[in-house]
This record gives structure tokens, sequence and C-alpha cells, in this order.
């Protein structure tokens, strides 16, 4: 028959204190920080998914917001271009006092050009 030691009982004997000091004063806290830092983990995870909803929200709005301008901008552009074209015709049209200016100002020119040629020796 095989009779347990004195030094195999002691040995168990330490080996279950150092068991519950480490569990006690090493695992437990390291567990603890552990959650911790998983929790805070998960908390920064459904922050980042709230703030990607956000950015969707915030993108649909943006495109609708978008698309109703182009759809507003498709409606106006006909009319917008019907009326530059008539401010157009208006504005190429002379006026009666810019007609006077001009052959005023032709009437000197022709002026001025038969002097400078009459000065020139023939």
């Amino acid at each position: 028959m095989i009779v347990p030691d004195l030094t195999l009982v002691l040995q168990i004997i330490h080996f279950g204190i150092a068991y519950v000091i480490m569990q006690k004063f090493i695992f437990a806290p390291a567990l603890k920080i552990i959650q911790a830092q998983d929790h805070y983990q998960k908390s920064l995870e459904q922050q980042i998914d709230q703030a990607r909803a956000l950015q969707m929200h915030t993108q649909e709005e943006q495109q609708s917001r978008w698309q109703k301008m182009k759809n507003a901008l498709r409606a106006t552009t006909p009319k917008i271009s019907k009326i530059c074209l008539i401010r157009k015709k208006e504005l190429e049209q002379p006026l009666p006092d810019q007609q006077e200016l001009v052959s005023a100002e032709k009437q000197s020119f022709i002026k001025i050009l038969c002097d400078q040629l009459s000065d020139i020796p023939s």
C-alpha cells in the first residue's frame, strides 16, 4: 500500500493557498479589467453603429434634397432659357440714343480719317 508522504500533502496545501491567492488578487482583478475593456469596446461599437446610421440618414436626406433641386431646376430651366432669349433680343436691339451716338462717332471717325489722308503727300 502506498502511503502519502508529508511533503506531498504540504505541496497540495501550498498549491491550494497559492491558487486562492492568485484567484483573489490576480485573476479576479484581471477578469474585471477584461470585462471593463469588453464593455467599453461594445459601447464604442454601439456608438459607431449609431454614427453610421446617422450618416446614412443624413446622406439619404441630402440625396432627396439634391433630387428635389434637380427636379426643380429641370422644371424651371425652359422658363429661364425663354426669359434669357427674350432679354438677349431686347438687349441686342439698339436704342435710338445709341444709334445717334454711333452715327455721330462714325462721322467724327470719317472726318479724322479724311484729315489724315489729306495730310499725306501724294
